[in-house]
């Protein structure tokens, strides 16, 4: 299977690694925007690489891939989707699948047509602990779902690390978006947000914004996003989803995961070694490997891939609404049919 990867960023450098060290997978290309991270990764892995953007002769130079990796900014999916699949690739994407909804669908529409898996890096299904807590509630153990809540609060220094870019709702709030949409089974269909803080004023983002979303049956959703996170030892994020039913509660504590570290002077967190990032015996391990391996059986065996183009573009769509929430200061609906 011949896969190139276009984004050479934090994440497009990591799904390269997984990538090159999967047996059965030719990784073909890279291709990133600044020249020097492009020539450094291409040598570590010993693939060719395209710097300044150029997807388009990546895709000349290779007309026989099977699947791009596209890991570009928020804002710069659209231009590399429609590339790829004109060149009859099956596309994995990272999130959030577009920053608003009219891209978003473009996005899924050109996939379609080209009758192509799109598959969206919600790399949360793959997390062993909520797909438990998924299972959990689908088969009653907690009874009926009454109302759920979501805090996913990124370090410190992450609004400046991509620059104000984007507002939470769609970094960080499409997680616990798609998570609930899978788990319940279930689709958002009003919003209420608010913003709070100024502290990041210069970045063009709100410290905070907390929803109150209302599924199609009833079932109430808040969901806590905050970029102003205080820069403390030990628990440097807060990442929590509860789910509360009639007859109990199913909660992820997200950095709750049995490893910590404590010295005089600090309380480093190990999460990146543990779940997301690890590295076991000099090979990349953990949720992300999984879900490539997921991606990759997709495109082999002809199934479809558990997370769509049709989730991502739900996720999407709901962080509009909280936009357009917070915006208004007003309930909105989603709008599932613009």
């Amino acid at each position: 299977m011949r896969i190139a990867v276009i984004g050479t960023g934090v994440m497009g450098s990591f799904y390269a690694r997984v990538l090159n060290e999967m047996r059965g997978v030719d990784l073909v290309a890279i291709c990133g925007r600044s020249p020097a991270p492009v020539e450094k990764l291409s040598q570590a892995l010993n693939v060719q690489g395209y710097a300044n953007g150029q997807y388009d002769q990546l895709l000349a130079d290779h007309p026989n891939l099977d699947a791009v990796v596209i890991a570009t900014p928020d804002g710069e999916h659209l231009g590399p989707l429609k590339a790829s699949v004109a060149a009859g690739c099956h596309i994995l994407i990272e999130k959030p699948l577009g920053v608003n909804a009219r891209e978003a669908a473009e996005m899924t529409a050109a996939a379609e047509a080209g009758g192509k898996f799109l598959m969206v890096c919600h790399h949360l299904r793959f997390d062993p602990r909520y797909y438990a807590l998924a299972k959990l509630v689908r088969q009653g153990t907690i009874g009926k779902v009454i109302n759920i809540h979501a805090r996913r609060n990124p370090a410190a220094g992450s609004p400046q690390r991509i620059n104000g870019r984007v507002p939470a709702a769609y970094w960080v709030g499409v997680h616990d978006i798609d998570l609930v949409h899978w788990i319940t089974g279930r689709r958002a269909v009003r919003v209420i947000s608010k913003s709070t803080g100024t502290s990041l004023g210069a970045l063009g983002v709100d410290d905070c914004v907390v929803s109150t979303i209302t599924l199609d049956d009833g079932t109430l959703f808040t969901m806590e996003n905050s970029w102003a996170t205080p820069r403390t030892q030990g628990k440097p994020k807060s990442f929590l989803m509860a789910v509360r039913g009639t007859e109990g509660v199913a909660e992820v504590d997200a950095y709750e995961h049995g490893v910590n570290v404590y010295t005089a002077t600090s309380a480093p967190n190990p999460d990146g070694e543990v779940l997301y990032f690890p590295d076991l015996y000099g090979r990349a391990t953990g949720v992300y490997r999984d879900m490539m391996d997921h991606f990759v059986d997709s495109v082999t065996t002809g199934k479809a891939p558990v997370v769509s183009g049709a989730d991502g573009l739900a996720a999407v769509r709901v962080a509009d609404a909280i936009v357009r929430s917070v915006e208004t200061g007003t309930e909105v609906d989603v709008e599932w049919d613009a």
